[in-house]
């Protein structure tokens, strides 16, 4: 999808992000200010600045569903629950124009937020059993395992996210490890 939008193999190839699988974007700025903020919120932790890059991926293409689903959750984290909610229910609403992944994804999101108030659950375990390879939904399953008070399990999932990352998102799973111990 990057190299359809213009993006040179060379940097596609030199950058890694969390989200290996392909996000469902027509706008390669949008995407990339999508990765921006990933990267502001793993390298730094600062969610405010991440939440900008990622409500500005949004601007840029307001089709961006995954971008809504993740820039709710960072709000419902930031303490913002109504607009968490209301980013949420914009993605949720383009559900139909993203693929599977994306789809289970958001509706993921739309239950942990919306009716849960942002408390990870028994859907976590589903993302990652059901993408073993996606070292994002290893990490979720951790933290959920943190608020459940179970440490062991957490860090078996961050070490599952550890081995299955790649540059950018490394960063996020030993983040995740130092939190949990």
């Amino acid at each position: 999808m990057r190299a359809k939008l213009g993006e040179s193999l060379s940097t596609i190839q030199g950058e890694n992000h969390a989200y290996q699988q392909a996000l469902t974007t027509s706008s390669l700025e949008a995407l990339q200010a999508f990765y921006m903020g990933d990267e502001e919120w793993t390298r730094t932790g600062n969610r405010q600045a991440a939440i900008s890059f990622y409500r500005h991926a949004t601007e840029l293409d307001p089709s961006f569903a995954f971008a809504f689903a993740v820039l709710g959750a960072q709000q419902f984290y930031a303490g913002d629950a109504e607009q968490g909610k209301e980013a949420i229910e914009k993605a949720y609403a383009l559900e139909d124009r993203v693929s599977e992944r994306e789809r289970l994804f958001m509706k993921i999101s739309a239950t942990t937020f919306l009716e849960t108030g942002g408390k990870l659950g028994r859907s976590t375990k589903l993302l990652a059993r059901r993408y073993p390879r996606d070292p994002v939904f290893h990490s979720n399953l951790g933290f959920s395992y943190i608020d459940a008070g179970e440490p062991e399990k957490a860090l078996s999932e961050g070490q599952a996210a550890i081995r299955t990352a790649r540059g950018f998102s490394r960063a996020t799973a030993l983040r995740a490890m130092r939190c949990w111990n």
